[in-house]
């Protein structure tokens, strides 16, 4: 992961996409000394920015036209290419687009190419958070892309979150996403998985949720396991090996017990089935079965 540059002022920010997300995005660039210029084809979308002293474009190109850095939150990979497409058409040289669209790596890469050539900076800053953190400027970026790009774009990314990575070139950042994101939906699918055992072993599923917040407030949750460079098998000397042998013994024993309650009780788990069988692989440790 490069450097990341130290945060300076920008001129103006141009924001496109108004919904569930881009609407908490946009209100945190407010205050931006070039002003904050917006679009979005739903016209109430924008008037609460309006309202507050943002400068509502005629279109796309117009906000191309006043913006030197401009934000992208629409939905799927065609109409990102749409409106991008449109904004490097019209931006001046030397502008900087920001891709938070949530879209495949490919797509990113595609419009970065085509911009070059125009002078135009892409990256992708795919997000961590969700709409509680973009509320309160606390939203993860994971960027893609230029350094030039990210030096133009670290004080608009400032204002909505409080952590920025550069990855790499152009679809680094949504490829950093995807992984992200199969963490987090895995682990829901297995939060399905153990209310169900939870209840069926007469506990309260909601009193067991409580018991997960408050022990991942204090342990990291799944991430805490994610501190190694590589996911090859470690070495015999590898200075993790015997805090993740424990957490492995630990971990097959617990798992061993689940499912053996769960076959009792009746309850299909096949994420701890697969979990029994790939822990100890998943952490670095023997091979995956």
């Amino acid at each position: 992961m490069d450097d990341v540059p130290a945060s300076a002022e920008m001129t103006s920010v141009g924001f496109v996409g108004l919904g569930h997300m881009g609407q908490r995005m946009a209100t945190r660039l407010l205050d931006v000394p070039g002003g904050l210029i917006v679009f979005d084809p739903d016209l109430a979308a924008a008037a609460p920015l309006v309202e507050r002293g943002a400068t509502m474009a005629s279109g796309i190109a117009h906000l191309a036209e006043l913006s030197d850095v401009v934000c992208v939150r629409v939905a799927g990979d065609e109409l990102t290419r749409q409106v991008v497409g449109e904004l490097v058409t019209a931006a001046a040289p030397d502008a900087t687009v920001a891709v938070h669209s949530a879209i495949r790596p490919a797509t990113v890469a595609e419009l970065a190419a085509r911009a070059g050539p125009l002078g135009v900076r892409v990256l992708d800053a795919a997000m961590s958070g969700g709409p509680t953190a973009a509320e309160q400027g606390r939203l993860a970026f994971l960027v893609g892309g230029s350094y030039a790009g990210l030096v133009a774009l670290r004080p608009v990314l400032d204002r909505m979150g409080d952590l920025v990575v550069h990855l790499g070139a152009a679809g680094a950042g949504t490829r950093a996403r995807l992984a992200h994101n199969l963490l987090h939906y895995v682990s829901l699918a297995a939060a399905g998985e153990a209310s169900r055992l939870a209840e069926a072993a007469g506990i309260d599923p909601a009193v067991l949720g409580q018991v997960v917040r408050h022990s991942e407030s204090v342990t990291g949750g799944p991430g805490s396991m994610m501190w190694r460079a590589t996911a090859e098998p470690m070495a015999e000397d590898d200075p993790w090996r015997a805090v993740f042998g424990r957490l492995w013994a630990v971990g097959e024993r617990d798992l061993h017990h689940a499912v053996e309650l769960a076959s009792r009780l009746g309850v299909d788990t096949p994420l701890a089935d697969v979990s029994l069988r790939e822990l100890g692989p998943a952490l670095g440790l023997g091979e995956p079965a």
